[in-house]
This record gives C-alpha cells, sequence and structure tokens, in this order.
C-alpha cells in the first residue's frame, strides 16, 4: 500500500470499476487537500487526497523509457 504522494511513474494503480492504470508522472500538489497523478492514458488524472492510500504494484517499468511506440515515445500521451 502506498499515499497517494507516494506512487512514481512505472507504478500501476488498481481503481475500483475502472481497472489498473499506470502511473506516467509524478504526483503534483494541488493544494492542501488535493494532489494530481497523471496516468498513462491521454487527459487522465487521479485527483485524490495526499494521504488516501493504494494498492500499487511496481510491476511496469516506467513509461517513459518505452519507447515502442512511435506516436507517443511510449508516454501514452499523443504527440
Amino acid at each position: 500500500m502506498k499515499a497517494t504522494t507516494e506512487l512514481a511513474p512505472g507504478d500501476s494503480v488498481r481503481i475500483a470499476g475502472l481497472g489498473t492504470f499506470a502511473v506516467a508522472a509524478a504526483p503534483a500538489i494541488l493544494n492542501r487537500a488535493h494532489v494530481v497523478v497523471p496516468l498513462g492514458w491521454e487527459r487522465l488524472a487521479i485527483l485524490a487526497h495526499p494521504d488516501a492510500t493504494w494498492d500499487a504494484a511496481s510491476v511496469t517499468p516506467p513509461i517513459w523509457r518505452h519507447r515502442s511506440c512511435r506516436a507517443c515515445g511510449g508516454s501514452g500521451r499523443a504527440a
């Protein structure tokens, strides 16, 4: 289990009812009550409390190191 602020690129987080998503970038603090965590899907992010815990697995290699997709360079974002 990891807190929202402990998530890192390459972690996989499970969101109930939606599935598992890769974290694309380090969390950014929006304000004291909210943290934004970009996911590896274009314009998709988690908005959560900094102390919320996630069932996160660090089995996904960091997204920016994968270069198999010519369109996005492995970032999951449109070029």
